[in-house]
């Protein structure tokens, strides 16, 4: 028997990758949005697709093993640990870049212009 969090899980998931795959393309698409905060909000976007996609991975991997029985392999199970791990991390380094971006537009808003470009950004 499932758990109905599973399904959540799923849920929340493909919700994730479609919530955030609309920010992206509106910031890849307008010329006019190619500033750093927009590009760390896109990366940001990215982060949480990617988290996303390993919920999703491992959610599929729990309905795909659990009525079956068959337990999973101890590789899968570290692989999908770890993909956790590293896409979580990913968001909240993400999350902390662009906060350091905004303390010093409000900090340094003279000289912001000058330290920080799109090409420091990418």
């Amino acid at each position: 028997v499932i758990s109905p969090s599973v399904y959540v899980i799923i849920g929340l998931s493909i919700w994730t990758i479609l919530g955030n795959i609309l920010p992206m393309a509106a910031i890849m698409k307008e010329k006019k949005l190619h500033k750093p905060v927009y590009i760390l909000m896109a990366n940001l976007a990215a982060s949480d697709v990617l988290t996303g996609i390993s919920f999703l991975f491992a959610g599929c991997t729990i309905l795909v093993h659990g009525p079956t029985g068959i337990s999973r392999s101890l590789t899968l199970s570290r692989f999908i640990f770890v993909s956790l791990l590293l896409s979580g991390l990913s968001s909240a380094y993400s999350l902390l870049t662009l906060t350091a971006e905004r303390y010093w537009f409000i900090v340094h808003g003279m000289t912001y212009d000058n330290e920080v470009t799109n090409d420091r950004c990418k």
